[in-house]
């Protein structure tokens, strides 16, 4: 059984999560959110790809942007912690009608997580309307040491390369090709993605493999080497 040893509260929401499990979205979810509001508005259905324990689904969520949050993840504390903050995560709300009357409503009603290192676990007649990520921003190790070097952190372990590597851009490769057919009409992917491991270019080929084609980048406000890449049909 997992120590729950931290809280991170958004709107008065309770997220969950441990140390191995915090890949950042704590820290750049403000941002995130401005952009989202900013680009897509409120929509019905998001999904956050490599999840974690759903900083960036559960806050969007939290702050009304969408009804429905689908979280998916490969690493298994990741998903234990998701669930618990699914599963406790409540907020007191007072009958208007009589004041002295007080009940609880679960926040995260419409989630559904999935452990998975692929997105061929959704359903095939899934309809997401924007997918939001922090993936492993880097294809290997060299690059993420140098970038980690960059920030003064040039520790690199097999935690880190759990959150920072996608070989050969396996995993990007998949999610594009199965979103592909998800996403609902004028659906969206917007991933956060770190330009000392790549650029739109990089991704262009499997992208438009998949049927998909990018059609923004936005650059980061708060961080020089964070950069958004927008994709749709």
């Amino acid at each position: 059984m997992m120590n729950i040893e931290y809280i991170w509260r958004v709107k008065g929401s309770d997220i969950f999560y441990t140390p191995e499990t915090n890949g950042g979205g704590d820290h750049f979810f403000p941002e995130y959110l401005d952009l989202v509001i900013q680009y897509y508005g409120r929509v019905h259905h998001i999904m956050e790809w490599c999840s974690g324990p759903g900083f960036i689904g559960y806050g969007m969520m939290a702050c009304n942007i969408c009804d429905r949050l689908t979280l998916l993840d490969r690493f298994e504390p990741a998903i234990t912690v998701a669930k618990k903050t699914a599963e406790n995560s409540f907020i007191k709300v007072i009958d208007m009608a009589d004041t002295e009357k007080i009940y609880h409503r679960r926040v995260f009603p419409r989630t559904k997580i999935y452990h998975s290192d692929n997105c061929s676990v959704l359903p095939e007649d899934e309809k997401i309307d924007l997918v939001v990520g922090n993936p492993p921003h880097f294809e290997n190790k060299e690059d993420a040491i140098k970038a980690l070097s960059a920030m003064g952190s040039p520790v690199f372990n097999d935690h880190l390369s759990e959150i920072l590597l996608d070989p050969k851009w396996d995993a990007h490769k998949d999610m594009f090709n199965q979103l592909s057919t998800r996403l609902s009409d004028g659906g969206r992917i917007c991933l956060q993605l770190h330009s000392g491991g790549s650029n739109v270019d990089t991704f262009k080929p499997m992208v438009e493999e998949a049927g998909l084609r990018i059609t923004a980048k936005i650059e980061s406000v708060q961080y020089s080497d964070i950069y958004y890449m927008e994709v749709q049909k």
